[in-house]
């Protein structure tokens, strides 16, 4: 049985996903490519296999350090998966 995607309106922008922990299984296992969105994977430490990520955006961030800019380090996501 084939997947149904959900409705986005795609005459606006993208919309930005932010994915937390995407080393870990949700992370691997969110499958976003098969939609119109702009991913933004956020780790605390950078591996080398993410550099081959295609169309993803990759920010190092630890989580437990919160700062008043966390939000734009994040590059201002629409959606946060934690």
């Amino acid at each position: 049985m084939r997947k149904r995607r959900p409705y986005l309106d795609t005459t606006k922008r993208m919309m930005k996903v932010a994915v937390t922990g995407s080393t870990g299984f949700i992370g691997r296992h969110a499958e976003l490519s098969m939609y119109p969105v702009e991913v933004i994977v956020i780790a605390r430490q950078l591996t080398a296999d993410m550099a081959q990520l295609p169309q993803v955006k990759v920010v190092q961030l630890d989580l437990q350090d919160v700062s008043s800019d966390t939000f734009s380090l994040m590059k201002g996501p629409d959606v946060l998966i934690h």
